[in-house]
């Protein structure tokens, strides 16, 4: 009986080494972000999943945002139907999620670099704005 899971012991030993190999990379892809000090919060528009649930789909959202007071790369349930304000949702913490997501997360990080980016400026172009009006003042 032991040699049926012989096998099974070696794969698992590696699944688990390379799943904490993923927490590692999401960790230093936060660890990155957070030394930037952005201070702006992005959700990718395109659901990293979809799930259905009887009549319902659900999709689920990669961001970068805060989550329980740290800045964190984050997973949403339906944010297009929650847009409404940080009150109305719950974001999770990537780290915490199931290894499907963090590695379909992890191979959309370019995208959500991209995303803060265009954020970022977006940002800067309003500061920049509010600051040339208090210039004139």
């Amino acid at each position: 009986m032991s040699n049926l899971f012989t096998r099974l012991e070696e794969l698992s030993t590696q699944l688990n080494a390379s799943s904490d190999a993923l927490t590692e990379s999401i960790k230093r892809v936060e660890a990155k972000l957070a030394s930037l000090r952005l201070g702006v919060s992005v959700w990718l528009k395109e659901p990293i999943d979809t799930t259905s649930y009887q009549d319902e789909r659900v999709n689920t959202f990669l961001g970068y945002t805060k989550v329980n007071g740290k800045w964190c790369l984050a997973l949403i349930d339906d944010l297009h139907d929650k847009i409404g304000g940080p009150e109305e949702y719950h974001p999770a913490a990537l780290q915490q999620a199931c290894r499907e997501y963090r590695i379909k997360a992890l191979q959309l990080i370019p995208e959500l670099i991209k995303a803060l980016e265009a954020a970022a400026e977006a940002e800067l172009k309003t500061v920049q704005a509010v600051m040339a009006i208090g210039d004139t003042v």
